[in-house]
């Protein structure tokens, strides 16, 4: 019997429609791991696949996500890499950074009964970074073939799926997001090569100089998941505020999208946020409020001020207190910044500019309110203000 197969196969020079083009719909129950733009990519259209993981002491943080947009035509479409390290108390070094996007001209994924394949590459094949995840989502392989920039392996191995039922499970404003592996056990092995240092200026935030390997282990407590979201446009066009919080802390693992649409005056709250006890998912919710408001399944989010970290943009917040809602239980939340990570501007130079910024967090609270619980743990915390 033959195997079915899906391939969707995409240029950046020839792939781009000049009418608008509606996504394919939402597949209740599904992954939606294919593309909702398979064959012809609205100029807004907004694919994407993320993948993050940290150490368990969060010294070491990785993110890889492939996009599909017109943002960086006609160069290629855009893969983001962010790693951090921080120093130890012995080590004379300073914290180290990598950030830097490969730009690749070519997106293949391919869909069978088996797996689910991405393929970021050069036309000859001679750089290339993708992904397979498992049709059961037991499995997912980040491979990253850059020379001279990037090169290794993440093995995400699953412990938990979220495969939402109805698509107001997944809707947020303009995007559409999903956690098809919500948390995972995560082994890295990976080598990061010298780069020059950046600058804010110029978007490219600050390079690890000297090169590193970068390496995690599960059986080590280093922990991991995959997203998957698309959007039929840009968050710098349809949102004033747009923040990815995402952690675990003592039994509790989190996971936000927080967004405010415009105008910014109405100050209308979107997001997606899942909260999970013991591996156990215990508040999930597309209903973001203010945070004087609550009750019912709801989440809030509100930005941490004082004394501490904080990047180069407004709104110059050092952190972000986040509390969920279900039923009778209430659970607190805040996400320190404790390591800058990444900062890109957006748009060109001028006074007030805005732009994006991504931390490394302490993750701490009250658990669930009312209890004598305490916890602790890391995280990482990325977005901003849109111009």
């Amino acid at each position: 019997m033959a195997t079915t197969k899906n391939v969707s196969d995409v240029t950046i020079t020839s792939s781009i429609a000049t009418n608008s083009i509606p996504p394919t719909p939402f597949i209740p129950g599904s992954s939606n791991l294919f593309p909702k733009w398979p064959s012809q990519l609205d100029a807004d259209s907004w694919d994407e696949w993320q993948f993050q993981a940290m150490s368990a002491d969060g010294s070491i943080a990785i993110a890889v996500v492939f996009f599909r947009h017109t943002i960086n035509a006609p160069a290629g479409f855009r893969v983001g890499m962010n790693a951090s390290w921080a120093s130890s108390n012995n080590d004379k070094e300073e914290d180290a950074v990598w950030y830097g996007p490969v730009i690749l001209p070519r997106s293949i994924i391919t869909s069978d009964a088996a797996n689910t394949t991405g393929v970021w590459r050069t036309e000859d094949n001679s750089e290339s970074i993708s992904f397979e995840i498992s049709a059961d989502l037991s499995r997912a392989v980040v491979s990253l073939d850059v020379p001279g920039k990037v090169t290794g392996t993440l093995t995400f191995k699953s412990h938990s799926l979220d495969l939402p039922q109805t698509e107001a499970e997944t809707k947020a404003s303009v995007f559409w997001w999903l956690r098809p592996i919500a948390m995972a056990g995560v082994d890295a092995n990976l080598t990061f090569f010298p780069q020059r240092k950046g600058t804010i200026e110029n978007g490219m935030g600050a390079y690890e100089i000297g090169g590193r390997e970068l390496k995690l282990r599960s059986d080590k407590g280093s922990f991991g998941s995959f997203d998957r979201a698309w959007a039929v446009a840009p968050p710098h066009k349809a949102l004033s505020h747009n923040w990815y919080i995402w952690g675990k802390t003592g039994r509790y693992f989190i996971s936000i999208v927080w967004m405010m649409g415009r105008p910014v005056a109405e100050g209308v709250l979107h997001g997606s946020a899942r909260l999970y006890c013991d591996g156990e998912l215990v508040c999930k919710t597309e209903e973001a409020v203010a945070a004087s408001e609550g009750g019912g399944q709801t989440f809030s989010v509100e930005y941490l001020e004082g004394g501490g970290l904080t990047g180069s943009f407004p709104p110059k917040n050092v952190g972000h207190r986040v509390i969920f809602e279900g039923g009778e239980k209430k659970w607190e939340f805040e996400f320190r910044h404790e390591r800058l990570w990444y900062e890109m501007p957006i748009g060109p130079p001028r006074p007030g500019r805005t732009g994006v910024s991504g931390f490394l967090v302490s993750v701490s609270g009250s658990g669930l309110v009312g209890s004598a619980e305490s916890v602790q743990g890391t995280g990482m915390v990325g977005g901003g203000i849109m111009p």
